[in-house]
């Protein structure tokens, strides 16, 4: 009967779903900092504690989206649903491309065993077997998955506009989950952040914009449109509920140096910044 320790059994887990969550950020350009990394990583690997010394059975299976998702959702935070789908499918997805290169490196060494329970893998290895084994998954995983090797790399988009008299130059990011329309004109929606949109429209407008929230979209929006700026509301739906967005069409705007009419801003209450910089999101 092979012996458990649970201090080891926490760190192995702990190490393979911080890199998990390192790599899905780097793969899907999902912005977190290093300590919700560190407490995603946390929360996994006391799941997987738990699992291990679960009964076998569905409770195994039902337990391991919820701890995907709650690694997920630690990490990286809230986001829209087809995003944190998407993450959760990553990090998965990895799991068994990590765990199955380490759990091999650790059966070639002499001396070294692992069990199995609840598809939570214990390994009774030594730290420099496990940094060994997860520094090669790492990089093998990194290599196949460069940009180009599956699909091209999405380019950020530059993004020049002009309204209220002001003209503003900023990155924007590829996003695919960003499907917002404007249902009257059927124009896409560029979606920036509040500050961001403060520096393009001036002074007073973004003393408006600091306190935009959830709760506060029309006062601001009866602010801007008090300033003679040309501004919109549009219904949409967010990971926290249904709610209505700021829109403004600006005065002209290009996408990568060419002229962009199909395009619209919408002004987000939360800070848009993925990983790359970009202070922008755009749809495809």
């Amino acid at each position: 009967m092979r012996i458990v320790y649970v201090d080891v059994l926490f760190l192995v887990n702990f190490v393979m779903d911080h890199v998990l969550l390192a790599l899905t950020a780097e793969l899907r350009g999902s912005g977190a900092a290093g300590r919700r990394m560190a407490l995603g990583a946390a929360a996994g690997a006391f799941l997987a504690v738990f699992l291990f010394f679960a009964p076998e059975g569905i409770l195994g299976w039902l337990l391991r989206p919820v701890c995907c998702g709650l690694m997920v959702r630690t990490a990286f935070g809230r986001q829209a649903r087809r995003r944190f789908l998407g993450d959760c499918a990553m990090v998965y997805a990895l799991s068994m491309l990590l765990s199955g290169g380490v759990l091999r490196l650790g059966q070639m060494l002499p001396g070294a065993g692992s069990a199995v329970s609840n598809t939570v893998v214990y390994l009774d290895v030594s730290v420099g077997v496990l940094a060994l084994g997860t520094l090669l998954g790492y990089g093998l995983i990194t290599w196949a998955c460069r940009p180009g090797s599956f699909r091209a790399a999405v380019p950020h988009r530059k993004i020049w506009c002009r309204a209220g008299g002001r003209e503003a130059v900023f990155q924007a990011f590829t996003d695919t989950g960003n499907l917002l329309r404007d249902p009257v004109s059927g124009k896409k929606v560029i979606l920036l952040s509040a500050s961001l949109a403060g520096e393009l429209l001036g002074t007073e407008a973004a003393r408006a914009l600091a306190g935009l929230s959830g709760n506060a979209v029309d006062e601001v929006f009866a602010a801007l449109a008090g300033l003679g700026l040309p501004v919109g509301l549009l219904p949409c739906t967010a990971s926290l509920g249904r709610g209505l967005l700021i829109t403004l069409r600006p005065e002209a705007l290009t996408v990568d140096g060419q002229p962009a009419g199909e395009y619209i801003l919408g002004i987000s209450c939360d800070e848009v910044a993925p990983a790359c910089g970009c202070r922008a999101l755009i749809g495809v």
